[in-house]
């Protein structure tokens, strides 16, 4: 499972989160695995740039004249997140 703004996903780096919040997704997963509804699966946060909302926002919009680049931070995680995840875990092709 990919995620943005991996700065807040798990509770050991919350005092890194700029909004000070933590989504525990590391704890929530482990919670679902252990009680049987979910299979185990890898969790990566992927802290977002500089320019957060346009690197999410699709290239149809902008914000602050900035066209979205969604479809840039889309090929990226296909074209160096995936596969360094792949080569390096035990991680999933499909």
């Amino acid at each position: 499972l990919l995620m943005h703004d991996g700065q807040n996903c798990f509770q050991a780096f919350v005092s890194d989160a700029p909004f000070g919040n933590s989504w525990r997704a590391d704890e929530v997963a482990t919670r679902l695995i252990d009680q049987g509804r979910l299979e185990e699966f890898i969790i990566v946060g992927v802290a977002h740039g500089s320019n957060r909302l346009v690197e999410y926002l699709p290239p149809y919009s902008s914000f602050f004249f900035q066209q979205g680049q969604a479809n840039a931070t889309v090929t990226a995680y296909r074209t160096s997140v995936l596969p360094w995840l792949q080569s390096n875990f035990r991680a999933r092709t499909d």
